[in-house]
């Protein structure tokens, strides 16, 4: 396996929330685990700033 990353960053819309603006049970599950071994999960949009 390779090493563990510092930092796990992700899209919001489209990517982490699905259509019906929801975070499936696996994707909530990954996030989750990633959090408890220490690494900060950050959201991130390429929107603008309105």
């Amino acid at each position: 396996m390779g090493e563990t990353p510092r930092l796990v960053a992700t899209d919001i819309d489209g990517t982490l929330l699905r259509d019906d603006r929801t975070v499936s049970p696996r994707t909530a599950a990954v996030l989750a685990r990633v959090a408890a071994s220490g690494t900060p999960v950050v959201l991130v949009t390429g929107r603008p700033i309105r």
